[in-house]
């Protein structure tokens, strides 16, 4: 009995999740995984965390929060191919061969944070070069953060992809717009994708304040309409069941968003984002985000998201709302059925249709409803 348990069970090496988020993965510990299958059909939304737990019921919590990926070294992939996780796999170029085909590896992990340690982008340009000539398709996977100059990085290191993090709650608010513009701005120059890291919870150490998921979801949803491509999140507690939520809605909404192009990002009341005159969004409220999508040929689509605190909304007397055009019928994409319903206003005036997230959300998912297409049926 004892042997069959030992067959049955798989050795994984622990991610320690270390105190700062410029430290590499480190292995250790000892424990079974926890197989689960990768979603058919539509792709599935880069949803990453730098490492996971040792101990087997919090990883099996881990996995059914709704991670998709973890940062790995070697010895860890089996146990990431059973959990049905991708990696990016922590390797020299000069070792990769033997993973150079395995469907699990989603990107070669080089680095975290170059300019906060120092290290010249040509330094990481070779390492990059390294990988990909290796493989033809996955990016090398360079994690940059305030301190750096994108667009420097990627004249100088030609990535595939583009990730950066700044901890908004942690750091400060005022340069978090800002900061996914610059990238969002870099990335699209280049025509490479954007991951985005997220802070798990608002305060690094203690218990999570009330308004936590209201934090973390403006934090995300803000990353999203910036075009991000992928969500990392640093910090995941077994105890904050706020990540789980927008795992949720990220796992929904996060494939439709794959398939559309980030054409614009309109900030209410900011004459450098304002937003195009000829949209059927005619005004909106002050606090949000809003994405500008295009969708090849089809119909454009709008991401709006709440980045104002629901005490801020209180203190400001104000509402989360756009006015849309009153002769344009719309379709909101709905979460939890993972499907595009009509979207029915919550009043009308004069000059338009007011629409707002729904309950229990701070984002709203809008497109035209056109000809031909159920408004309660496909996606």
């Amino acid at each position: 009995m004892i042997g069959r348990r030992v067959m049955l069970m798989l050795v994984l090496v622990l991610l320690r999740a270390p105190v700062c988020a410029g430290a590499e993965p480190v292995a250790a510990g000892v424990r079974p995984a926890s197989p689960r299958a990768k979603p058919a059909g539509a792709e599935r939304f880069p949803i990453g965390h730098w490492g996971f737990p040792a101990e087997e019921d919090r990883f099996r919590l881990f996995l059914a929060d709704g991670f998709t990926m973890v940062i790995a070294v070697p010895e860890q992939m089996a146990a990431v191919r059973a959990a049905g996780l991708e990696a990016l796999l922590a390797v020299a170029p000069e070792a990769a061969e033997p993973w150079r085909d395995d469907p699990a590896v989603r990107a070669w992990f080089v680095l975290d944070e170059p300019a906060r340690k120092a290290i010249p982008y040509a330094d990481v340009a070779a390492k990059v070069a390294a990988f990909h000539a290796l493989d033809g398709t996955r990016p090398a996977y360079v994690n940059l953060n305030e301190l750096d100059d994108p667009r420097e990085f990627i004249r100088v290191a030609r990535p595939r992809l583009l990730s950066y993090d700044y901890y908004q709650w942690w750091a400060g608010r005022e340069p978090f717009l800002d900061l996914l513009a610059k990238y969002r701005a870099a990335a699209a120059e280049a025509g490479i994708p954007l991951w985005v890291w997220v802070e798990a919870g608002s305060v690094p150490n203690g218990p999570l304040p009330p308004d936590n998921l209201a934090k973390i979801r403006a934090s995300v949803f803000a990353a999203l309409a910036h075009g991000a491509r992928g969500i990392q999140w640093w910090g995941w507690r077994a105890e904050n069941r706020d990540v789980a939520t927008v795992n949720a809605e990220l796992a929904a909404v996060g494939p439709v968003l794959l398939g559309l192009e980030s054409a614009a990002v309109c900030r209410p009341g900011d004459a450098t984002a304002p937003l195009p005159a000829d949209h059927w969004i005619r005004r909106a409220a002050a606090g949000l985000v809003i994405g500008l999508f295009t969708a090849g040929d089809g119909p454009g689509h709008a991401l709006v998201a709440d980045v104002m605190l629901p005490a801020e909304r209180g203190a400001a007397a104000t509402v989360a709302e756009i006015v849309t055009a009153a002769d344009v019928p719309l379709e909101r994409f709905d979460a939890a059925t993972g499907r595009w319903v009509a979207a029915e206003p919550a009043r009308r005036i004069d000059a338009g249709a007011v629409h707002g997230p729904p309950a229990g959300t701070t984002w709203l998912l809008l497109r035209p409803a056109t000809a031909g297409r159920s408004a309660a049926g496909g996606r």
